[in-house]
């Protein structure tokens, strides 16, 4: 085992007779009659002149002095700083749901307007279907033209495709719309508001008979029409 240094405890005894004394524990002057009875009174423990002892005292009070500053220090600015802490969490937790909040406000807003559109576009159809529209001069008024009129008056064309399906397993021969809805491309019915259907989503209307693989794009064949 290696001896301590003595040095090292001399000064460690004094550092701890300084520091009681800073907090209160001790209450007696240093070198007062009281230390004679205190373990951490380093004149019990080193034969040295009183000079060497008061320069041990001063450096042990010195360290001392500044533990007990930084210790009050870390107890007062602790607090403070975890009050600091929780407030940026919850600051930075509300913008988070304001931002989440205005999200979802502008998601509903865009929905809103996507919906207000597709409905005013299927009223037009609606309109001009019920008047005997032939846009392509076939002959007929049928699925063919109330598609092509619906891509004509969506006003995004962009977010709009004239979509032909052909299933001779359900006996679907149709003719009716892509429309781009919340990022995805949704099957739209544009006769929808001429029968009265409460959804204007194909699924909806046509059930099980509407095979969405069956779908093809014939946008470039027919959107001549649209002119």
């Amino acid at each position: 085992m290696t001896p301590p240094n003595y040095n090292e405890a001399v000064y460690f005894f004094a550092y701890e007779c300084a520091l009681r004394r800073r907090k209160r524990v001790c209450k007696h002057n240093f070198d007062s009659q009281h230390c004679n009875s205190c373990k951490w009174y380093i004149k019990k423990y080193i034969n040295a002149a009183p000079n060497d002892v008061i320069l041990y005292m001063q450096q042990a009070e010195s360290q001392a002095d500044t533990a007990t500053v930084m210790n009050r220090f870390h107890n007062v600015t602790m607090p403070i700083l975890t009050v600091v802490f929780i407030i940026l969490v919850v600051i930075g937790g509300l913008a988070l749901l304001n931002k989440a909040e205005k999200n979802q406000q502008d998601y509903i807003k865009e929905q809103d307007g996507v919906e207000k559109v597709i409905n005013e576009t299927l009223r037009q159809v609606a309109v001009l279907m019920t008047d005997g529209m032939d846009v392509n001069g076939d002959g007929y008024s049928n699925c063919i033209d109330a598609a092509v009129l619906f891509y004509k008056y969506y006003p995004y064309k962009k977010d709009v495709k004239i979509i032909s399906n052909q299933n001779a397993v359900t006996n679907m021969n149709h003719m009716f719309n892509y429309v781009l809805i919340n990022k995805s491309w949704r099957s739209v019915e544009p006769q929808a508001k001429i029968k009265n259907h409460k959804s204007y989503f194909m699924k909806d209307i046509w059930g099980d008979k509407y095979d969405m693989s069956k779908n093809m794009d014939v946008t470039f064949h027919y959107k001549k029409f649209a002119k």
